[in-house]
C-alpha cells in the first residue's frame, strides 16, 4: 500500500512533530505493517529520523527540489491513500494569511481532490476563510473523502456534508501515566510564545506575581522560534523536553503553555495543565478534555483567577482530583474516536480503484 501524507511543517516544532507521530500510528494501526509511506514537508529534513520511504519540500529552494516536489503533486494519483496531517493550517483570515496558504498547502489541497484517490484530512481546525479564498477552500475540501475537524467553529463555517466532528490527535497519543501520585514540584512552569510580535500583556503580568517559574521551549524553528519570548521573561531555569516530557520518573509540574501542543504534550506526559490559548482550537480541545475552565484567551485573561487556579492545582488534592477525572474520561472519548479515524482510513484503502 503506498501512501502519502501531506501538509506537515518541521519536527522542531514539536506539536507538529507529534502530529506526524499520530498520522503514521494511525496509518499503521489500519493499513497495516509493510506500506511505503511519503511525506510532503515545509522542513522535510527533520523527519530523517522516521521510518519513511521518501521525503519531499512543500517549500522547495532550488529546482531539484522544486521538480521533485512538482513530480509528487502530478504522481499523486499513483498512490493507494492521500492523508493530511491533522493541524490549524488551512486559514485565511486576512490577503496576508490567505496567499501564505494558497502558496504553501493550495497545491496539495487542489493535487489530493484531482487525484482521484482517497484523500482524508486529519483532524483540523479549519478557517477563518474570508474573501475570495473561502469558496475555492470549501469547493476543493467538498472534493475530499473526510475531513475530520476538532472544534465546532470549523464545522459550523465549514458546513460540508463530508466533515466529522472528533479530537484532536494529540488527545489520541498514548499518555504517560508514570508521574500522576508522584510529588508536585512546588514551581510551575510557563511556555510562552509571540503573538502578533510580543508577549500579551496579560501573559507579562502573570509572569511578574508568579515571580518565580521554569520555562520550556516549545518550537525552535524558523518564524515559531520560541526561544527570544522565553528568555525575555527570565524563568528561573529551562527545562528540557527530556526532562518536561521524557519516560524517565520525575515530579509532576503544573505547565501554563501558550501553544495548544505544548500543554497537551505536558498533559499527556502526566503534568496539570492550564492552556492561554491564542486560537479557537485551544477552546475546542479544552471542551473535549472537560477542562474548559482551564483555558484562557491569551490576550485578555484574568490574572488573578489563573494564579487562583495554579495554587489550587498545586496545593489542593481535591482539585487535581477533579482535574484527573474529567481527563480520564475524555481519553475514553478519544480511544472511540482514534478507532472512527482507523476504521475510516481502513475503508478508504479498500475502496481506492485500482491501476493509475
Amino acid at each position: 500500500m503506498r501512501v502519502l501524507v501531506l501538509h506537515a511543517y518541521s519536527a522542531h516544532n514539536k506539536g507538529d512533530g507529534l502530529l506526524v507521530d499520530e498520522t503514521l500510528h494511525l496509518i499503521k494501526q489500519a493499513l497495516g505493517e509493510s506500506n511505503e509511506i511519503h511525506l510532503i514537508a515545509s522542513d522535510p529534513s527533520s523527519f530523517a529520523h522516521l521510518p519513511i520511504d521518501g521525503l519531499h519540500n512543500s517549500k522547495p529552494k532550488h529546482p531539484r527540489a522544486l521538480i521533485d516536489y512538482v513530480r509528487q503533486l502530478w504522481m499523486m494519483r499513483t498512490y493507494d491513500v492521500v492523508v493530511a496531517v491533522g493541524g490549524g493550517y488551512l486559514r485565511a483570515g486576512n490577503c496576508i494569511e490567505a496567499l501564505k496558504t494558497l502558496a504553501i498547502h493550495g497545491p496539495q489541497l487542489l493535487a489530493a481532490t484531482a487525484s482521484r484517490r482517497p484523500a482524508i484530512y486529519l483532524p483540523q481546525s479549519i478557517g477563518p476563510l474570508r474573501g475570495p479564498s473561502g469558496p475555492l477552500f470549501r469547493m476543493l475540501l467538498r472534493r475530499t473523502r473526510k475531513v475530520f475537524l476538532r472544534d465546532d467553529v470549523s464545522v459550523r463555517e465549514l458546513h460540508l456534508p463530508n466533515t466529522q466532528r472528533t479530537n484532536d490527535l494529540a488527545l489520541m497519543a498514548r499518555p504517560s501515566n508514570h508521574r500522576i501520585g508522584r510529588p508536585l514540584h512546588h514551581r510551575p512552569i510557563l511556555s510562552v510564545r509571540h503573538i502578533r510580535g510580543r508577549i500579551p500583556l496579560p501573559v507579562l503580568r502573570l509572569a511578574e506575581k508568579l515571580d518565580q517559574f521554569d520555562g520550556y521551549v516549545q518550537s525552535s524553528t524558523g518564524g515559531n522560534d520560541d526561544t527570544h519570548a522565553m528568555a525575555s521573561i527570565s524563568p528561573l531555569e529551562t527545562v528540557t523536553m527530556t526532562e518536561l516530557l521524557g519516560p524517565e520518573p520525575s515530579e509532576r509540574r503544573v505547565v501554563i503553555a501558550v501553544r495548544l501542543h505544548a500543554a497537551l504534550m505536558a498533559l499527556n506526559a502526566g503534568h496539570l495543565v492550564i492552556h492561554l490559548a491564542y486560537e479557537r482550537k485551544g477552546f475546542g480541545v479544552f471542551e473535549d478534555l472537560g477542562l474548559l475552565e482551564y483555558v484562557h484567551k491569551v490576550t485578555d485573561f484574568d490574572v488573578d483567577l489563573v494564579l487562583h487556579q495554579i495554587m489550587a492545582l498545586t496545593h489542593n488534592a481535591d482539585t487535581r482530583s477533579s482535574y484527573e477525572q474529567a481527563v480520564a474520561a475524555a481519553r475514553q472519548q478519544a480511544m472511540t474516536a482514534h478507532q472512527s479515524i482507523v476504521d475510516e482510513l481502513a475503508r478508504a484503502a479498500a475502496t481506492t480503484p485500482m491501476g493509475v
